[in-house]
């Protein structure tokens, strides 16, 4: 992490030569540099640190918000088979029979009804039926010979639920509502590993600011205890030691702001990090990583590309496509539904056993039935409502498009500024650092005075938060550049 105590430098060894020890010590920090490198420490690591891809990894894995959208997939499922159901086949039977009066007549009737979407989603039937008894002339046709009658029908619409119907625009739907399922959980999933990257940067940038405060207090800390005696042999006046003190609770207060940050981030980074059981897991401070890493070469290319590559990938796109296609399965079956009603049906039957000698042989038959609406309101209803969701689809799809190349160009943007931001924060805070150790220099050849001294720390550590707040966007950026080209989806 950047330590103020690793920016502090010390004179060089011909300097110190004719000081007193208790001059060196009031003006030399805890874990003084021997030397005045200005660069940007790195502190040693304290633990094995918390990386990100741990962490995303237990987010895509066993976070309860992954786990409650991925139970979309199974209620598409479930809508799917549902759907089916449709086409399932089904054992139909009835038994009458006259209880009083003249008429003695009962009849048996069992058929299995399949309906067949290969058949223009017609249905074939197929059963036996038998009876007995005494009927009236009008129920003639129920008399078969004495061993029942075998029987086979099918039905074909070939104009209004011939190319579709409402049970294969079901099926149809429920088979993109998996497609659409599965974009939600990509769309969810790119949003909560953004989440959870950019909480884990927050936690680490907010690690690092502490460990400066905290560095810089320390430095507080042993200077007005040297100075304290000091004042005590009569070699400092008060003033001095007053005004160290104001810089001490000054410093104070910065450390206590910085430990509050930094507990927060934790309390936010445990609702990304779990355990097997999605439980949450307590994000201890020793994991944190040492410090925030400098931008490195990525495969940043042409924007173009990346458009195309962000076009291809976000599930956002995809889920709308979907729903389009959804829709025109619904404007398919409304036009379909304009149609007048046309269907062919054939059947037929063979008595056996004894009985009448006109129902002997073998019989066929076939005709056709038709319908004509006279209005047809509702499907001219439904075919406007599916143009007109049709209008709203391909404009919502536009304007998708148009925001996802807005997020990769944005992005783009936002990684090189923060580069160069970076750039010119670390060379801000080796600037202030120069003029930190120059500082103490002329304070130690009587030139300058603690006030000083401590403004050049402060300003120096601040410059050093700086870089921290400007590694911290850059890493916020790079996880919004993964999400718009859509790489956490899947």
């Amino acid at each position: 992490m950047l330590s103020l105590c690793a920016f502090s430098a010390g004179a060089q060894p011909s300097e110190e030569k004719g000081r007193s020890d208790s001059e060196k010590r009031v003006i030399t920090p805890m874990r003084h540099l021997k030397e005045a490198e200005l660069q940007i420490p790195h502190l040693p690591r304290r633990g094995e640190p918390l990386v990100l891809d741990e962490l995303l990894e237990s987010v895509g894995k066993y976070h309860p918000l992954i786990s409650a959208v991925e139970q979309e997939r199974k209620l598409a499922e479930a809508d799917l088979l549902s759907a089916e159901g449709a086409f399932d086949p089904s054992l139909k039977g009835d038994n009458s029979t006259y209880g009083t009066g003249y008429y003695t007549g009962n009849r048996q009737n069992l058929f299995v009804d399949l309906p067949v979407r290969e058949l223009n989603g017609g249905r074939v039937t197929a059963g036996y039926r038998r009876s007995g008894g005494l009927f009236p002339v009008y129920e003639d046709e129920y008399y078969t010979n004495d061993g029942g009658e075998f029987r086979a029908a099918v039905e074909i619409p070939l104009l209004r639920d011939g190319a579709t119907d409402r049970r294969r625009a079901t099926i149809s739907r429920a088979v993109l509502q998996q497609v659409a399922a599965e974009a939600n959980i990509g769309v969810r999933r790119i949003e909560l590993i953004r989440a959870a990257a950019n909480t884990y940067w927050d936690w680490v940038a907010a690690g690092n600011r502490f460990e400066i405060f905290q560095d810089l207090l320390k430095v507080a800390e042993l200077r007005q205890e040297q100075l304290q005696e000091r004042v005590k042999r009569g070699d400092l006046p008060e003033f001095d030691l007053v005004d160290n003190q104001r810089s001490l609770l000054q410093r104070k207060s910065l450390v206590v702001s910085a430990e509050r940050a930094l507990l927060n981030t934790s309390f936010e980074l445990s609702l990304f990090y779990r355990d097997s059981q999605g439980k949450q897991l307590r994000v201890e401070r020793e994991r944190l990583p040492s410090l925030l890493p400098d931008p490195t070469p990525g495969d940043i290319r042409n924007e173009e590309e990346l458009i195309e590559r962000a076009l291809a990938s976000r599930p956002e796109l995809q889920r709308i496509d979907a729903q389009r296609k959804q829709n025109a399965v619904e404007l398919d079956l409304a036009e379909n539904q304009r149609l007048p009603r046309l269907d062919l049906n054939a059947m037929a039957s063979q008595d056996t056993g004894d009985g009448s000698s006109t129902r002997e042989e073998g019989e066929i038959k076939a005709g056709v039935k038709f319908e004509i609406p006279i209005m047809n309101r509702v499907a001219d209803g439904r075919v406007g409502f599916s143009k007109a969701k049709e209008s709203e689809l391909a404009n919502l799809q536009n304007f998708a498009r148009e925001r996802i190349a807005t997020d990769v160009r944005d992005s783009l943007v936002a990684l090189r500024l923060a580069e160069q931001r970076i750039l010119i924060a670390k060379d801000e805070f080796r600037a202030a650092r120069e003029l930190e150790v120059g500082e103490r220099d002329r304070f130690e050849l009587g030139d300058s005075n603690l006030i000083f001294v401590n403004i050049r720390e402060q300003t120096a550590a601040e410059a050093a938060a700086r870089v921290v707040d400007f590694l911290l966007d850059y890493h916020k950026a790079r996880a919004s550049f993964r999400a718009a080209l859509g790489q956490d989806a899947r």
